[in-house]
């Protein structure tokens, strides 16, 4: 059986970093459309949470991507 997939839509959805990047992304962007939201109401302290939470999702992407190129350099 071929492995190597022959259109580029095949090889983005068998590469596990795109996908991971794609949730990471999704994630990112939610919690930043409930930093804005939480502006909106004036509410700091969760202001400050969400930063904080963008913060530490974009922190655990790029190591999980360092670990999976890492893995695929070896």
């Amino acid at each position: 059986m071929d492995d190597n997939p022959k259109n580029p839509i095949e090889k983005l959805y068998k590469n596990s970093t795109s996908i991971i990047l794609l949730v990471g992304i999704i994630v990112t962007a939610l919690l930043f459309k409930g930093l804005l939201m939480f502006a909106d109401q004036g509410d700091l302290f969760m202001v400050i949470l969400m930063a904080v939470a963008v913060s530490v999702v974009a922190f655990v992407l790029t190591k999980v991507i360092r670990l999976e190129m890492e893995k695929k350099i070896k």
